[in-house]
């Protein structure tokens, strides 16, 4: 059986690179051959064709059609066949007919080893035959064209060479050559590497023919020059045809196979890059989120003077650029005041404040970096009156301090998300939760420029972790419980509140959390009090006295009356930090430590004597 390896091979064995002179493939020492098959003849005087393989499968060609083939016979490897037999093989026809391909073959093997060799094969008159059919016989066409190309065939070596433009320009902090050209002939693929380049140089935008070279201004100094080079390197493939032998009695054969050989090539091109000195001023922007990370997509400008208070003019910008995945760098930016402007921020950020620039003198070195903050995610929860539970099918509404509707949703029995710019928001219920009764208050809160969140209670803004609206069962009204820090009005985490009868039977027990803690009692009156201060307050001793309707209404006692009231609210103080007094050095603390020395000694006799008597 035989293959066509010459373009299938280019293209496999090209594709690995292999840099180094090789035998990709090695013919076999000896074949084997088999038997033999008579072929009927297509062309008049072109002696008898017997179809001939190996043991393998792989076609076989006599050279000597007036010698013997040893059938059944092991043949020795005799010599390289002359080139013109791999274009032969490497062009074998495939008409359809195999014992009519193999014909073809033959012939042309005879006719080219007569050209070559000075054997004769074939007469004149079927060469005559051949060329006067060439028209009107196929197989004719096919055995003359055969011939002519192994003629006129040669194998053609490859080679790479690397040409065009070494210059460099400076593109976004970086020098950038002109494009190279990637010249090849016979070389499928090229390799390239950077030799004796600066850190962190790299090829870019590389293609089959061509590419670039890029250097970080960086990494060269300034007054200096360096020099580096890119190398090129590559494989093409030169194919052989072998010839065995068996003895003189028989014909010398050609195997119908071919095998190729790796040959590197390469090339290289040098490039220099002078930095002079730096006498001019430079300019590194920054665009950044709270965590040092590049944001992407932002409008920025950079205007002359200041407006920074101001709005700025047109006619006063400098440059505007949308930022990417680094930095913006500009050269030989003049003495002066420059305004750096947000005009748009991306998806989620908020739009940064504007800053000023101060270039104050030649030949410096200047770095800004603008932060831009994420919107707020802020957590609204619609719970019952354990404050824990989620209740889904409640209709919410949040609008902005301009009374304009923000969001609208159904809450589920996970908490919602929602992404707030800084201002002042209000929450309330439209429609709620089958069970609850209608939440009938309107939760005031609001976002700062950090991304805090502070809730409105009794008037003042108290910061929280996330927004609670809480429902009550429609026969069950919640009393609201408070608990904060007397200065700065914040909820207070880890006290522990009691809530005692008119009996004096402890009813509930509450330790309270980050936000208000609720709870559903009787008809009666009650006292509310502190027994465990939170970690680092103090302890309050004032009891809250105060009774519950019928309906849950609550009212306290002030003063001995009770007055209305919405919620219960607790204060505690923080501790005040404990003073130690040193005792001074001298003669009094030496007399004291020696007083206490005794004391110890004595301590220390007792303990050993009382070990002892146990």
């Amino acid at each position: 059986m035989k293959k066509k390896f010459l373009s299938i091979l280019i293209f496999v064995l090209g594709m690995f690179g292999l840099a180094q002179n090789v035998t990709a493939a090695s013919a076999p020492s000896t074949i084997k051959t088999t038997g033999i098959t008579q072929v009927k003849s297509y062309v008049s005087g072109v002696p008898t064709v017997y179809v001939k393989n190996t043991a393998d499968g792989i076609s076989i060609y006599c050279e000597e059609a007036n010698k013997k083939f040893p059938r059944n016979s092991t043949m020795t490897l005799s010599r390289e066949a002359h080139q013109g037999f791999v274009y032969i093989i490497d062009n074998e026809p495939n008409t359809g007919n195999s014992t009519v391909d193999y014909y073809i073959m033959q012939t042309a093997v005879w006719w080219f080893k007569d050209l070559v060799g000075g054997t004769s094969n074939l007469s004149s008159s079927a060469k005559n035959n051949i060329i006067n059919s060439y028209n009107s016989n196929s197989v004719s066409k096919a055995i003359y064209d055969l011939v002519s190309g192994a003629k006129a065939f040669s194998q053609t070596s490859g080679s790479i060479s690397l040409s065009g433009n070494t210059k460099f320009t400076i593109s976004n902090g970086n020098y950038v050559s002109g494009e190279i050209t990637i010249s090849k002939r016979n070389v499928k693929s090229v390799n390239l590497k950077l030799v004796g380049a600066p850190s962190g140089a790299q090829i870019i935008n590389k293609t089959s023919n061509s590419f670039q070279v890029s250097v970080p201004v960086s990494s060269v100094a300034a007054g200096s020059t360096v020099n580096f080079k890119v190398e090129a390197s590559g494989v093409y493939y030169t194919y052989h045809a072998y010839e065995y032998f068996y003895d003189s009695s028989h014909q010398y054969v050609l195997l119908g196979e071919l095998y190729s050989e790796s040959h590197s090539v390469d090339d290289d091109i040098s490039f220099s890059i002078t930095k002079e000195e730096e006498k001019h001023n430079k300019l590194t922007i920054y665009k950044v989120d709270e965590s040092g990370n590049y944001v992407k997509n932002a409008k920025l400008a950079l205007y002359k003077g200041d407006c920074t208070n101001t709005t700025c003019a047109s006619t006063n910008l400098y440059k505007s650029w949308t930022t990417d995945a680094n930095y913006k760098y500009f050269d030989d930016v003049p003495v002066g005041t420059y305004t750096l402007v947000e005009e748009s921020a991306p998806v989620g950020y908020l739009i940064a404040n504007k800053q000023k620039v101060n270039i104050t003198a030649q030949d410096g070195t200047y770095k800004v970096t603008m932060v831009d903050k994420k919107i707020a995610k802020v957590r609204i929860s619609k719970t019952d009156i354990t404050g824990t539970n989620e209740i889904a099918g409640a209709t919410l509404v949040l609008k902005d301090s301009t009374g304009k509707e923000i969001d609208k949703w159904v809450s589920t029995t996970t908490a919602h998300y929602v992404d707030l710019k800084p201002g002042e928001y209000t929450l309330t219920e439209t429609i709620a939760p089958k069970g609850y009764k209608l939440s009938e208050t309107v939760i005031t809160f609001k976002v700062d420029e950090n991304n805090n969140v502070y809730e409105k209670v009794n008037g003042t803004f108290i910061k929280v972790d996330y927004i609670k609206m809480v429902n009550e069962l429609k026969d069950k009204k919640s009393i609201k419980i408070n608990k904060l820090d007397s200065e700065t009005k914040e909820y207070v985490s880890g006290a522990i509140l009691m809530i005692k009868n008119s009996k004096g039977e402890t009813v509930a027990t509450i330790t309270t959390t980050n936000s208000a803690s609720y709870i559903v009692l009787e008809a009666g009156e009650y006292v509310l009090s502190e027994e465990a201060a939170p970690s680092g307050y103090e302890l309050t001793t004032e009891k809250i006295y105060f009774s519950v309707d019928d309906e849950g209404n609550i009212k306290i006692k002030n003063n001995g009356e009770y007055v209305d009231a919405v919620s219960l609210t607790v204060y505690n103080k923080k501790e005040e930090p404990e003073i130690i007094v040193v005792p001074k050095t001298g003669l009094t603390s030496t007399l004291t430590y020696i007083a206490g020395g005794i004391i110890l000694a004595g301590g220390a006799a007792v303990l050993i004597k009382n070990g002892k008597e146990n």
